[in-house]
């Protein structure tokens, strides 16, 4: 082949595969996070992580509670 006709074609894109992740997974995640992080924030007395803990534990277990209602 000649080098000139190997640089004119285009290069072919990598075919991906779409990196979704199941929304029950993710949330599950926020809720299971949030109880380690509310353990390690009580074993260390940190008031701020405490909130963050809550708040993503209340998230993740109001999405679940509510998506196996429907």
């Amino acid at each position: 082949m000649d080098k000139a006709k190997i640089n004119d074609e285009p290069a072919a894109a990598p075919q991906r595969k779409p990196g979704t992740i199941s929304p029950r997974v993710f949330f599950g995640g926020f809720l299971l996070g949030g109880i380690a992080g509310l353990g390690l924030s009580l074993m260390y007395d940190y008031k701020a992580m405490q909130a963050v803990s809550v708040a993503a534990m209340c998230i993740g277990f109001y999405y679940l509670v509510t998506r196996r209602a429907q």
